[in-house]
């Protein structure tokens, strides 16, 4: 880990954090237009993680796995002996099954990061249930732990995205600030319903968004110590991000989407992806 990873890694995390204060420009908009262009942005959010998931952290992940499965693996070499005794097609077969443990690995720990993200939104949904007998303030206060535990979880897909490699960073950092600009200004809105003054939710958006920074150094320290370990949770944070675009977002897309408009939300949704395509151009 060099010095220029870790500049990299903090500016990105600090232009995160400041999305938090994007509830300024809710002082200035309309409420008719703020619900006008909320789905919009959830639409090019949705879009934004999907193809940083499947074309910067699985193809990235997939590139390498041999790496990082090796020791988890038969011993590859066994394996080549073993198709050697075959004929020439038969050893392709099994070659090709060979190479298919790593690619098998990844989609794992895509599947891990999918439903570890599930059981973490069941348990918010529960705890929410829990509060919904209680005045509206302390649903501020569980949106605020919310917020903060997922700016503590972008902090570290940042860190651990740089870690990686620095325009793979560069992508996961575009698609959680696309992400965060609509789920800021909700955690605003639910901050101001719950009877906090602007000023006030302003100030607890950007007290929540400091856990980032905390994520993002914690997973570069950590990443010194992992060393081929790393790429691992590259396919975890994309069964995350696959998750929260399939569960939340694209049906609240949905809710929104009239036919009047509802090629203009899928048009958002790919320029999303087309812009994580345009940063392959990166690497």
């Amino acid at each position: 880990m060099d010095s220029i990873t870790v500049i990299y890694a903090l500016i990105s995390v600090a232009a995160v954090s400041l999305i938090s204060l994007i509830g300024l420009s809710v002082i200035f908009f309309h409420e008719n237009a703020l619900k006008r262009f909320l789905p919009y942005a959830l639409s090019l959010a949705a879009g934004a993680m999907l193809g940083n998931a499947f074309l910067h952290l699985i193809p990235e992940s997939m590139s390498q796995a041999p790496a990082v499965v090796s020791e988890f693996l038969p011993d590859h070499d066994d394996v080549a002996q073993h198709n050697n005794e075959h004929d020439h097609d038969h050893a392709h077969e099994h070659e090709g099954h060979t190479h298919s443990g790593p690619a098998l690995a990844v989609m794992v720990l895509t599947l891990v990061g999918f439903f570890g993200f599930f059981g973490f939104d069941l348990w918010l949904h529960k705890l929410g249930h829990c509060s919904a007998h209680n005045v509206v303030k302390p649903v501020a206060w569980l949106a605020l732990l919310s917020d903060t535990l997922e700016n503590l979880s972008d902090g570290i897909v940042i860190g651990a995205a740089y870690l990686i490699n620095i325009p793979l960073g560069i992508a996961t950092t575009l698609a959680v600030l696309v992400h965060e600009i609509p789920v800021e200004l909700g955690d605003f809105a639910v901050f101001t319903h719950a009877g906090f003054s602007r000023k006030k939710a302003l100030w607890l958006n950007l007290l929540s968004s400091v856990s980032a920074f905390v994520g993002c150094i914690g997973a570069l320290i950590a990443g010194s110590f992992m060393g081929n370990l790393v790429p691992a949770v590259a396919p975890i944070i994309a069964g995350g991000m696959i998750y929260m675009a399939g569960s939340t977002l694209l049906p609240a897309i949905k809710r929104h989407a009239e036919h009047a408009n509802a090629t203009h939300h899928f048009l958002c949704v790919l320029t999303g992806t087309g812009l994580m395509a345009l940063l392959l151009l990166l690497h």
